[in-house]
């Protein structure tokens, strides 16, 4: 989880994909547009995460499909566990919030240079556990409960 909370922003993919992306590296050679792209980054750190408001949307919509996911027969988890991986969705967007301020504001890494001379600078995500956001066993293991409700359903 450190690697995904405090991937920096300068750098947002490794050099042979950034390759294969001229846009970026050529935009951000402007330094208009390198400001612009750090003022956008504020921007949404301030009004969205920083104000709780993302939390505010996660949690809506956690209540409004609650009912549905409680009743599908086909659902690929439980509910107690549709419920965790909401919880590590909102701790995964404070962390990688924190971590982009960080970034931001030079306490952090900003790029895969400054990381690779910086290990272990950047937020501790040592407690999230990112499978609890489901994963492809989660279809596995839900298969036989979908066959059963399909044959149901025909």
């Amino acid at each position: 989880p450190d690697v995904l909370i405090n991937w920096p922003i300068n750098t947002p993919a490794r050099g042979e994909t950034m390759l294969k992306r001229p846009l970026y590296h050529n935009l951000m050679k402007n330094n208009d547009y390198f400001a612009r792209y750090h003022a956008y980054f504020d921007q949404l750190l301030t009004e969205y995460f920083e104000s709780g408001r993302y939390e505010a949307v996660i949690r809506q919509t956690q209540a409004m499909i609650a009912p549905y996911v409680q009743a599908d027969p086909t659902a690929f988890c439980s509910y107690e566990d549709h419920l965790l991986a909401v919880d590590t969705l909102l701790e995964v967007c404070r962390l990688r919030s924190e971590s982009i301020r960080g970034q931001l504001e030079g306490d952090y890494p900003i790029t895969l240079a400054q990381q690779g001379s910086q290990p272990g600078a950047g937020v501790d995500a040592s407690h999230v556990d990112l499978r609890a956001l489901g994963d492809f066993d989660d279809l596995e293991t839900a298969r036989e409960r979908q066959d059963e409700a399909a044959a149901v359903a025909e």
